[in-house]
C-alpha cells in the first residue's frame, strides 16, 4: 500500500468501515480512501480510492463496478475494454484494456511457521510459480450404465429472483469453462441450491432418480483407518486441496445425456464429472489413483477423494516431497486451491482428525457435532447418531459392548418405539 499511495503524494485518508470481497472470496479492509481522478487517454473520470495492505492483494490495483458504470465497456477474453462513448463501442474503437485475470498463485503465502527461511522461500517460489500444464492425459472418461432404458426426468424447482440470479452465474461460469453444454435430452434432473459454511452457495443436481438405477463404479475408497494409520512417524505435514474436483474427468460423450438438468431458463448436461452422481467419489478416487500412482506406492502422498496430504519427517524432506507432487499435478493439468492448501505445518487437521507430531485424535468440531446431535426421535435419526459416533470408534474403549443397546434398538422397532415414548 505504501509504495503505491507514495506516488500519488500521500493523500489524507479518510476514515472508512468498508470490506471489500471477491478475489479469493476473503474479505478485505479498507485502511480509508481518498476522492481522485483516472484519465484514460483524454477523458477524467472522478473515482474514490481506497487503499487496503499490500499483503492482501498482488495487484497494483483493482477497478470496482462503480467506476466502469461511468464508461462503456464490454468483458473479453483478456480483461475489460473500456471505450469513449457508445459509438465508440459500436465501432469497435477500443481505447484501454485495464483488467486481467487474477491467479491464485499470486496469492501471498503465510509461512511464519516454517523455521527455515531458506526452505520457506523455496516453498513461496514453488507454489508461485505453479501453473498447470497438461502434459500427459489418463485417458480415463466416466461412462455410465443403467438397469433399464427408461429415461428419467423431473420439472425444475420454483427459486426466489435472488437465487435465479446466482443460477444464471453460475451456469454462464460452466458454459464458458466448457464443463457444461446446452442439451435436449430425454432425461432431466432438477437443481439445488446448497449453502456453504462461508455463506456462498453451491449449485447442485439432484440425481436421486437417476442414481437408483445407476450400475456402480467397483473402484474402492480407501478406508480411512489405513489412510491414518500411514500418518504415525510422521512430523510436518502438507495439505492440498484441489479445485473443481470431478470436473477434472471428462465424461464419455455417449453417458453426457444421463447428466441433464433443468433450469428456471433452460435444461443443459454436463461434459464434466458432476460430484451429484452416485458413480462420481469412486470415478474421481481412480482418476486420482492413475494420476499419482507412483507417489502413492512410495508413501510420498496420501490422497483420499480431492484431499491430498504429504507426510514427512522434516521440512526439507517435506519440500523435495512436495515439489515431486506438484511437478506431477502440473503435468495432469491439475488446478490447486492455494488459500485451502498447508505447507509444511506440525500440526494439521485430515478427514476429521487432528494429527501432530505422529499422533491422531478427533477434530473437536467433529466431536461437537456428536455433543450436538439432538436426541433422536426416530429410527433413521439413531442410524445417523449411531453412524457419526462409530466414526470415532477406534478411540472409544469397548465400543461394540457401549454400542450394543443402540443396535438392539434398531434391529427391533417396537422396542425403539418403547424407548422414545420413555424419553
Amino acid at each position: 500500500m505504501r509504495k503505491h499511495i507514495k506516488k500519488l503524494g500521500y493523500p489524507t485518508l479518510n476514515p472508512s468501515q468498508c470490506t471489500f470481497s471477491g478475489i479469493g472470496r476473503d474479505r478485505v479492509e479498507s485502511k480509508g480512501y481518498f476522492k481522485n481522478f483516472i484519465t484514460i487517454q483524454i477523458t477524467a473520470l472522478p473515482a474514490k480510492i481506497h487503499a487496503i495492505n499490500d499483503a492482501t492483494n498482488p495487484l497494483d490495483a483493482i477497478i470496482g463496478i462503480d467506476f466502469l458504470q461511468q464508461t462503456e465497456f464490454t468483458f473479453v477474453r483478456d480483461g475489460i475494454l473500456i471505450f469513449r462513448d457508445v459509438d465508440e463501442c459500436k465501432n469497435n474503437d477500443v481505447l484501454i484494456t485495464l483488467a486481467n485475470r487474477f491467479d491464485e498463485q499470486q496469492c501471498k503465502l503465510d509461512l511464519p511457521h516454517i523455521s527455515n527461511s531458506k526452505i520457506r522461500n523455496d516453498v513461496e517460489q514453488l507454489v508461485s510459480s505453479y501453473k498447470p500444464k497438461k502434459i500427459y492425459d489418463t485417458d480415463l472418461k466416466n461412462t455410465i450404465l443403467f438397469s433399464d432404458d427408461i429415461p428419467v426426468s423431473q420439472r425444475s424447482h420454483r427459486l426466489p429472483f435472488v437465487e435465479q440470479k446466482i443460477v444464471e452465474n453460475q451456469i454462464q461460469e460452466w458454459v464458458n469453462a466448457n464443463i457444461i453444454k446446452p442439451s435436449c435430452s430425454d432425461y432431466a434432473a432438477p437443481i439445488v441450491l446448497c449453502k456453504k459454511k462461508n455463506g456462498e452457495h453451491r449449485l447442485c443436481v439432484n440425481y436421486r432418480n437417476l442414481n437408483r438405477k445407476m450400475i456402480k463404479d467397483k473402484f474402492p475408497l480407501p478406508f480411512i483407518e489405513e489412510v491414518l494409520d500411514k500418518l504415525e512417524n510422521s512430523k510436518v505435514y502438507t495439505s492440498l486441496d484441489l479445485k473443481n474436483g470431478s470436473f477434472h474427468v471428462p465424461m464419455d460423450p455417449n453417458s453426457t445425456k444421463y447428466t441433464s438438468f433443468v433450469t428456471h431458463e433452460g435444461q443443459y448436461e454436463f461434459l464434466r464429472v458432476s460430484f451429484g452422481l452416485s458413480n462420481s467419489p469412486s470415478v474421481f478416487q481412480r482418476f486420482i489413483y492413475t494420476v499419482f500412482q507412483k507417489l502413492i506406492r512410495d508413501n510420498i502422498l496420501i490422497v483420499y477423494m480431492d484431499d491430498l496430504l504429504i507426510p514427512s519427517q522434516n521440512e526439507e524432506e517435506g519440500l523435495n516431497k512436495l515439489r515431486l507432487v506438484l511437478q506431477t499435478a502440473a503435468d495432469f493439468g491439475l488446478e490447486v486451491k492455494v488459500k485451502k492448501c498447508n505447507f509444511l505445518q506440525r500440526k494439521i487437521e485430515f478427514l476429521g482428525y487432528i494429527i501432530e507430531n505422529g499422533t491422531i485424535k478427533p477434530s473437536p468440531s467433529k466431536t461437537q457435532a456428536v455433543q450436538n446431535f439432538p436426541q433422536p426421535q426416530t429410527p433413521r435419526q439413531l442410524h445417523s447418531c449411531k453412524g457419526l459416533i462409530s466414526y470415532f470408534r477406534k478411540f472409544i474403549s469397548n465400543y461394540t459392548r457401549i454400542a450394543k443397546p443402540l443396535s438392539d434398538l434398531l434391529r427391533d422397532n417396537g422396542k425403539f418405539l418403547n424407548w422414545a415414548l420413555q424419553k
